[in-house]
């Protein structure tokens, strides 16, 4: 989707957005740091690619859109999603048939990432579903693990995105991984580490900037109750963070003239 940033201006940089639950800002209303860093940059239009759910292979379908849209800068958050490890697969079908539609889903086994704030009694059933979760998902991981895409696919399909992006003389800033919780997602913490070394070096191949969240984030004052997803603050600081890095003179910003 392409739009304007209400603070655009018509000589600011057109700005990519890419990534996953993250990256679109789950939980903080509209308030992401890449919808920060469009406001703050004051850019002329924002080509948003984020979401819950695709992956980049499906982002990767939009190539020529993001072609046509010649982006200045472009955030890159990715690969998160692509990571994280789940149950296997055959107790998520088992799931599928016998559990609530609630339990469904590559989401159905995650903690709730907030709760409600109207009914206490809501709350108590959200935290009480929520732990039961974590706990059936500990348990099933027992029996192994799943991820939504190898670590090798992913990098495949980076290198391709980074690889266009340079043709197009974009700006881009790789975003890397941060904390999360064990308790909460068993086994993630080494694949993201993993993932970073990966998007570290795919940064450096294509010339593009890697950020690390890790140093500027309250762990865990900045998170949501999921211990992975960001609150409002941790966006806050990302924002800050990126839009520091990124020169919008106009000699950067003249394709746009």
């Amino acid at each position: 989707m392409t739009d304007q940033p209400a603070s655009h201006d018509p000589r600011g940089p057109r700005l990519l957005l890419m990534g996953g639950s993250t990256a679109t800002g789950l939980g903080v209303r509209g308030r992401s740091f890449g919808r920060l860093c469009a406001e703050r940059l004051g850019s002329a239009s924002v080509l948003d690619l984020t979401g819950s759910g695709p992956l980049i292979d499906e982002a990767m379908l939009r190539a020529e859109e993001i072609r046509q849209f010649r982006p200045d800068v472009a955030l890159v958050c990715c690969g998160h999603a692509e990571v994280l490890v789940h149950p296997p697969q055959r107790f998520q079908a088992c799931l599928e048939r016998f559990a609530p539609a609630s339990w469904h889903g590559v989401a159905g086994l995650q903690p709730r990432p907030y709760f409600s704030t109207s009914s206490s009694a809501r709350r108590f059933r959200q935290r009480l579903t929520s732990w039961a979760k974590v706990r059936v998902k500990r348990g099933a991981m027992r029996l192994g693990s799943h991820q939504r895409m190898d670590l090798p696919d992913f990098a495949d399909h980076l290198d391709a995105l980074l690889a266009l992006l340079r043709e197009a003389g974009t700006r881009v800033l790789v975003v890397g991984t941060w904390p999360i919780d064990e308790d909460l997602f068993p086994r993630s913490n080494q694949a993201w580490e993993a993932l970073a070394a990966v998007l570290r070096e795919a940064a450096a191949k294509h010339g593009a900037e890697f950020v690390d969240p890790t140093p500027e984030l309250d762990v865990w004052g900045d998170y949501l109750a999921d211990h992975m997803h960001w609150s409002a603050s941790g966006h806050e600081r990302l924002a800050g963070v990126v839009t520091a890095r990124i020169d919008v003179s106009p000699s950067t910003v003249g394709r746009q003239q």
